[in-house]
């Protein structure tokens, strides 16, 4: 009986094998003009089996009987496309790279805006400047929902405040002490009398241009 039982599980186990024989193997590369894609769908067309790419762009579909295939290839931003490939009986395949072209167009877009004349010199300034300067219009202020001219002056690049009681007062450039700032207007430095403290800073908590 047992001779009997080790003679059927030699017949199961070539069974076996000879299915997992019967079976074959792709492997490719999904890229573009530059470079390999991530994340790019390969599916046998008429079937449920697919697979992802990985980060090399390098995919494998395997338990694939023998026969031919069509493989279809998608990437968001490229159109599909179609790959044939044989299958051969417990043999890898490995497909030539797979390159995918960008078949979408955009259609011409037209942007109308318009400058203030303030936001034009304050640019000009800014770019014609003999040292790094950077500049805000008056209109560019007025916009913005800040209660006095050092939260407005706040929103330019390096530039912090001190506040006192909530409220945006004193300006601070490059995270100095706000002492070591000077501050002029019309081209005239300003000078500072502060009351409750020694420091020279100028107090920036009055109204914003509106």
């Amino acid at each position: 009986m047992s001779k009997l039982t080790q003679i059927a599980a030699a017949i199961v186990l070539a069974g076996s094998a000879s299915v997992h024989a019967s079976n074959g193997k792709l492997i490719g590369v999904v890229a573009d003009p530059h470079t390999s894609l991530l994340g790019a769908t390969v599916r046998v067309k008429g079937s449920e089996f697919f697979t992802v790419t990985d980060y090399r762009g390098e995919f494998s579909l395997s338990k694939l009987s023998r026969g031919r295939y069509t493989l279809v290839v998608s990437y968001i931003g490229y159109g599909d496309t179609e790959v044939e490939a044989e299958v051969v009986d417990g043999k890898l395949v490995t497909l030539e790279p797979i390159i995918l072209n960008s078949s979408q167009t955009i259609e011409e877009v037209v942007s109308v805006g318009q400058i203030f004349r303030a936001e034009m010199a304050a640019a000009n300034t800014q770019k014609n400047a003999e040292s790094i300067k950077s500049v805000i219009a008056a209109d560019g202020i007025g916009k913005l929902p800040d209660r006095n001219a050092a939260e407005a002056v706040q929103r330019i690049p390096g530039v912090s405040i001190e506040r006192d009681q909530g409220e945006g007062r004193f300006v601070a450039v490059r995270g100095l002490l706000a002492q070591w700032s000077s501050t002029s207007l019309n081209g005239n430095r300003l000078p500072t009398a502060e009351e409750e403290t020694t420091s020279r800073a100028t107090a920036f908590d009055c109204s914003p241009v509106s």
